[in-house]
């Protein structure tokens, strides 16, 4: 577990960017986050064999933390990571905390829709706020899962149920007060009504999107000016 305590520091210190001017960076970055991910999945394995001795938070955040790392991309193999969480998933000391199994299933709904299992990913989803609903200060945990759903359902092609689940998670998100996720949710709300065509909603909601959150502007302001064009076709 040393390697997997400092892998946060390693992945803060190279940029995210692929392109341009983090080019030839980014090339010797992949090379050494292959090199750490094929060590820390041994690491993960080895703990996972001697399982019951490390504290549960311990491995669990091990697990969580490995899996948001190996999402970075150029290196990312989320059908690894997908079986190793749900290897996790079905060890008795997870399966029987409360806060550990919500963690883990709540992570596996964004792996299971990066590989389009999106009826899993629903199903996690509602499974992991069903959890997070039994454990206090956990309400920004219990809206995400609603927008994961939300999302999941978007994808199944559900048009009309996906509208309830977004309306939904944007209510739960306005309880917290959460700005920047009421206008992401309000955004993706917009481009599932551009989905049904309903351009008159998504412009709707892409304005009051952009009216939350000037980081999502771009955003905003393409799938208005989209759903504009079409509506005059």
């Amino acid at each position: 577990l040393a390697l997997l305590s400092f892998y946060l520091d390693l992945t803060a210190a190279i940029p995210p960017e692929w392109d341009g001017q983090y080019f030839k960076a980014a090339s010797h970055a992949v090379l050494e986050y292959k090199n750490l991910y094929a060590v820390l999945s041994s690491e993960i394995r080895a703990e996972l064999d001697r399982s019951g001795h490390i504290p549960l938070k311990q491995l669990v955040d091990a697990v969580i933390g490995f899996c948001q790392f190996g999402c970075r991309p150029m290196i990312a193999d989320y059908t690894s990571l997908q079986r190793l969480l749900q290897e996790v998933i079905v060890l008795p000391q997870v399966a029987s905390d409360t806060l550990s199994l919500a963690r883990c299933l709540h992570k596996l709904v964004f792996l299971e829709m990066e590989i389009s299992n999106y009826y899993a990913a629903a199903d996690n989803a509602s499974k992991a706020q069903s959890l997070y609903l039994q454990i206090e200060d956990h309400a920004y945990e219990v809206a995400e899962c609603a927008f994961a759903f939300a999302w999941a359902t978007r994808w199944q092609g559900d048009y009309e149920d996906t509208d309830s689940c977004f309306a939904n998670a944007l209510g739960l998100f306005m309880q917290l007060g959460n700005t920047y996720m009421i206008a992401l949710c309000t955004i993706d709300w917009a481009y599932l009504a551009a989905d049904r065509q309903d351009w008159a909603a998504a412009i709707s909601h892409g304005v009051d999107a952009l009216k939350r959150a000037s980081r999502l502007a771009i955003r905003a302001r393409t799938i208005i000016r989209i759903a504009k064009e079409r509506a005059t076709i």
